[in-house]
């Protein structure tokens, strides 16, 4: 288990200004900035957004086994958003999570961070995979979610059987509709009021969208029990069966032929819910290019997952849909984040990681010299530096943290907050030492009382550093100061 905490500080308590700036230049160029990026309170403002990503997402030095949960997930999401055929599984969702203050403040999230975007299965994995990028979810964070949900305790059933079910198929537990229902998840079902065959749909629709959600095989015999329980048509379940055995083909080795997409122009008129088949199918068609096979049996198994549980969930209230869509994006997020998480602490990455940050330190004066102030912990400056040359999100630097020992953490820290102040400030005519005591004083704001002391601490060891670090309190201390005092002091009446 991971700890974000240390000494009783707690880096999502009290520090949660620091790392949502650190989250937002993390990948970008630095000295590029034509004037502070930072409001009065250090904040680093919207105008970032000028300033150019150079870096690659963190997630292109993760192993094999990373990619093999995650890309079924964001070809998914970039199907229903009608991403290229060219695009898709190729950029991971972008959006920011904003600072959470309350568990109802977190449901509100979970149901609107990616507004509009496609049908229930990709929409509830592009929350999954935006909250993933925040803070780490956890246990009582998850349970505090779940009991903010509003529609009472039918609603919150609604949200436990989903979370429940999901969290079962992602252990890799051998399930069946009989055995799911039986279970956990079926009592919590039970709650909902559904007839015994439309709950079984419902429970069979979810443990699929389990499989989707962390990268495992759809079982085929989960989705003939999900389409032989919902009320279609005879022509729209066998549409779907046909759906689900090319995904299965398709999971099995299958190469993705022009035939193939004939067949799936052929059924996709007859299926009521389009998940973004039809444009992902009729573009490829068009422009000639084959889709990956985890884009095609991606959008087959999630067409299917939409068309069994809408006539399901179109019989209970809104609040309760809403619930297990609450549910499934918070154990998405879960999963993907643990998928994260053991790339983020394994030797190799954090070795990638740590020569990333010594080689940009010996080619980066600035960054050279606050190497220098650090005098214990260097291992976490320089993997801090290699991490955010990277795109990387608050997960990503919080986890790396975690890893670290005290000292380590102390380094990893200055170094969050150098990148912080080179990115969101104007070069300055100083020497490299006095740019990096500058840079790190201007990055440390919103950091805790304890960590900015002991980074001034360090710096003030260095007469350049300290030089840099005195433009940088005299900056901040005019930027707080109330415009009638400025104006005071123009006219020289201070």
């Amino acid at each position: 288990m991971f700890s974000y905490s240390f000494g009783g500080f707690n880096l999502f308590r009290d520090a949660g200004r620091f790392i949502s700036n650190v989250a937002k230049t993390a990948g970008r160029d630095i000295d590029k900035a034509s004037k502070i990026v930072q409001d009065t309170v250090g904040s680093v403002t919207d105008e970032i957004g000028k300033i150019p990503i150079i870096g690659a997402p963190i997630h292109s030095i993760f192993d094999a086994g990373w990619h093999l949960v995650s890309a079924p997930v964001v070809a998914v999401v970039d199907i229903a958003k009608g991403e290229r055929i060219d695009r898709v599984g190729m950029d991971f969702i972008n959006t920011e999570v904003k600072d959470v203050k309350n568990n109802a403040q977190y449901v509100k999230m979970a149901v609107s961070v990616i507004p509009g975007i496609g049908t229930c299965v990709a929409s509830t994995l592009g929350v999954g995979l935006a909250l993933a990028n925040g803070q780490p979810i956890d246990k009582a964070l998850i349970a505090g979610a779940v009991s903010a949900i509003p529609g009472g305790p039918i609603a919150q059933a609604a949200a436990n059987m989903t979370m429940s079910t999901i969290d079962t198929v992602a252990r890799g537990e051998k399930v069946t509709v009989d055995t799911l229902a039986n279970g956990a998840a079926g009592i919590a079902a039970d709650a909902l009021g559904l007839a015994d065959s439309a709950k079984k749909a419902l429970l069979a629709g979810t443990a699929m969208m389990g499989q989707l959600a962390s990268g495992k095989p759809i079982d085929p015999s989960l989705a003939l029990a999900a389409i032989n329980s919902v009320p279609l048509p005879d022509s729209v379940k066998n549409g779907l069966d046909q759906l689900s055995q090319m995904a299965t083909k398709i999971g099995q080795g299958t190469n993705v032929s022009p035939e193939m997409l004939e067949q799936i122009q052929q059924i996709e008129p007859m299926i009521p819910i389009d998940n973004g088949l039809k444009g992902l199918v009729g573009n490829a068609v068009e422009s000639n290019k084959m889709p990956s096979s985890n884009a095609l049996s991606g959008a087959l198994n999630s067409s299917v997952i939409d068309n069994v549980m809408a006539p399901v969930n179109k019989s209970l209230p809104k609040e309760q849909q809403d619930a297990q869509r609450i549910g499934a994006a918070l154990q998405t997020a879960m999963i993907q984040q643990a998928n994260r998480a053991a790339q983020l602490a394994s030797t190799a990455v954090l070795n990638k990681l740590m020569q990333s940050g010594i080689q940009i330190s010996k080619t980066v004066p600035t960054v050279a010299e606050a190497r220098k102030l650090v005098k214990t912990g260097v291992r976490g400056f320089d993997i801090a530096i290699g991490l955010l040359n990277q795109k990387s999100e608050v997960f990503d630097i919080a986890t790396v943290r975690s890893q670290l020992n005290a000292d380590e953490q102390k380094a990893y820290d200055a170094a969050c907050a150098l990148k912080v102040g080179l990115t969101t400030n104007p070069p300055k005519s100083m020497t490299a030492a006095a740019r990096a005591g500058h840079a790190m004083t201007m990055g440390m704001q919103g950091a805790h009382p304890d960590v900015k002391a002991g980074m001034m601490a360090s710096i003030v060891k260095n007469p350049s550093a300290t030089v840099g670090a005195k433009v940088a309190v005299d900056e901040i201390a005019t930027r707080r100061s109330s415009w009638i005092d400025r104006i005071l002091d123009w006219l020289g009446l201070l």
